[in-house]
């Protein structure tokens, strides 16, 4: 018999929703994933230790928590593992792009906020505001 390995972590090109507890929801993009967790980009830092609603065309809500968000990249931990078809079903629906559509993408979404910013004073004079308008500490 011959064991295979399959990776922890596989790469993946998905656009979702999330809706961070207490927040709007938000487009992002999320880059990897395994059974138990995601990394996504979102284009803004997020809360640790906060829940979250992930929601994917076609299929139910998946509730998670925040692990950790830095440098606009993020880590969510399902509340409960994804079926491994579920999981293969979504790594062959949505392939990983190259990294120049990454870059163009993230350069879009800066700009997205860059704009938004210059719309909204508040969030122009006052680096503390994070996304959705929530203050940090």
């Amino acid at each position: 018999m011959t064991a295979r390995l399959h990776p922890l972590r596989w790469p993946l090109d998905m656009m979702v929703e999330l809706r961070e507890q207490g927040c709007c929801a938000l487009p992002v993009r999320v880059v990897d994933i395994a059974l138990d967790c995601c990394r996504l980009w979102a284009g803004f830092r997020m809360h640790a230790r906060r829940g979250a609603t992930m929601h994917i065309t076609d299929f139910a809500p998946i509730g998670a928590t925040i692990l950790w968000s830095e440098a606009y990249y993020a880590e969510l931990r399902f509340d409960a593992a994804l079926h491994p078809a579920i999981l293969d079903h979504l790594v062959r629906t949505f392939p990983p792009v190259d990294a120049d559509e990454i870059a163009d993408h993230i350069a879009r979404m800066e700009a997205l906020r860059r704009d938004l910013s210059d719309a909204d004073p508040l969030a122009r004079d006052r680096p503390d505001i994070v996304g959705c308008g929530l203050r940090r500490g």
